[in-house]
C-alpha cells in the first residue's frame, strides 16, 4: 500500500527514508534537510562512513523520540549519480529486513531522483515493484 507523500517532514508514519552518500556528507538536497532537522542522526552517521559502516545495498538507522530515520545509501560519493541497481539492491535488503525493526509505517522519498539525477518513471517502477506486496503502509 502506498500514497504521495508532499513532505516527508510532514508524514505521519513511524520511519522516514533519507537518501545518502557513503562518504559522510549531506550538503544539498533532501539528505541536508534531514542533517537540519536531526543533527544527531548526523553525526552517528558521519562516524559510520568515517569507519567504512555506509554501503550501497545496505541500510543504517537512527532512532529519536519519534521517529525512525532511515539512511538508505543512493550513490557512493556526493559528487557521483545515482544509478538504478543500487536503489534495487537497498530496496531488496529493507524488503528483507523491515519486519525485524517494528516499523508499522514509512515514508520514502523519491529515491536517487533529486542529486542523485534518476529520472522518477524508472525509480518508481522499482519501488512499486518492491514495497507493493509488503505488509506496511508506505507513502511516497
Amino acid at each position: 500500500v502506498y500514497k504521495k507523500n508532499e513532505n516527508i517532514f510532514n508524514s505521519k508514519t513511524m520511519a522516514l527514508v533519507n537518501p545518502v552518500n557513503c562518504v559522510g556528507i549531506m550538503g544539498a538536497g533532501l539528505a541536508k534537510q534531514f542533517k537540519e532537522k536531526y543533527p544527531m542522526m548526523f553525526k552517528a552517521y558521519k562516524k559510520k562512513c568515517e569507519k567504512g559502516l555506509i554501503k550501497i545495498g545496505e541500510l543504517s538507522f537512527f532512532r529519536t523520540l519519534e521517529k525512525l530515520i532511515i539512511n538508505f545509501p543512493t550513490k557512493t560519493h556526493w559528487r557521483t549519480k545515482s544509478k538504478l541497481d543500487w536503489i534495487e539492491i537497498g530496496l531488496i535488503y529493507f524488503t528483507e529486513h523491515y519486519y525485524k525493526w517494528n516499523i508499522k509505517s514509512i515514508a520514502f522519498p523519491q529515491l536517487g531522483c533529486g542529486m542523485g539525477n534518476l529520472q522518477w518513471l524508472d525509480v518508481k517502477i522499482l519501488m512499486e515493484k518492491y514495497l507493493n506486496n509488503i505488509d506496511l503502509i508506505v507513502e511516497i
